[in-house]
């Protein structure tokens, strides 16, 4: 599957990059330098690299989970075309989920990001459209959260701190992927929001 292939391909990478600074120095998201040397590899190759093993473990469990049944559902969708459409997905997430950072901080030489968490918010989210009625946990919270009542609160939570600013994490990478998700299954899928409001419905 697709999804345990980005899956390995990132702790690899990663992992390689842990002890490689140059791999970090020449893949990281820079607004600044993408800008001014016209870097544009950059969009998605700090896409395969994280900042440490905490925040590696925590991005591909969270792939884990959401990434093979949304990789089923393009199946579905595309049949034998469904693999190659759902890596389409997951690649453009990555770039769409950093541009609004891009034009944001394009002047700030000391801007710099890494990770999946743009990409996995557009995987959770393509997640929700399609099983609105799916049981969300975070962390240690025994409770599972309906998804359709996790994403509206999750965009508000991330759009808030993203305004805010600070704490050295990309909330607004956060934000864009999740809408990216969701816009791209709404528009490759026909019929899909009619169904995800038909679920809530009937429930």
């Amino acid at each position: 599957m697709i999804t345990y292939i980005i899956i390995g391909l990132t702790v690899f990478i990663s992992y390689i990059a842990f002890s490689n600074d140059n791999i970090i120095r020449k893949g990281i998201f820079s607004p600044y330098i993408i800008d001014k040397e016209k870097d544009w590899k950059r969009f998605v190759t700090h896409g395969f690299l994280h900042a440490d093993i905490n925040h590696l473990v925590f991005n591909m469990i969270s792939l884990y989970f959401f990434g093979p049944f949304v990789e089923k559902s393009f199946g579905y969708q595309f049949n034998e075309m469904g693999p190659f459409v759902y890596l389409f997905f997951y690649i453009t997430s990555i770039i769409a989920a950093s541009i609004f950072g891009f034009f944001k901080q394009k002047e700030n030489q000391r801007y710099l990001a890494l990770g999946a968490s743009g990409a996995i918010s557009a995987v959770v989210f393509a997640s929700i459209i399609f099983d609105p009625l799916n049981k969300i946990y975070i962390f240690f919270i025994p409770i599972g959260i309906p998804a359709y009542i996790f994403g509206p609160v999750y965009l508000l939570i991330s759009g808030f701190l993203a305004k805010k600013g600070g704490g050295g994490i990309a909330h607004d990478a956060h934000f864009f992927g999740a809408l990216y998700g969701m816009l791209f299954i709404i528009v490759a899928f026909p019929g899909a929001i009619a169904n995800f409001i038909k679920m809530i419905a009937n429930q």
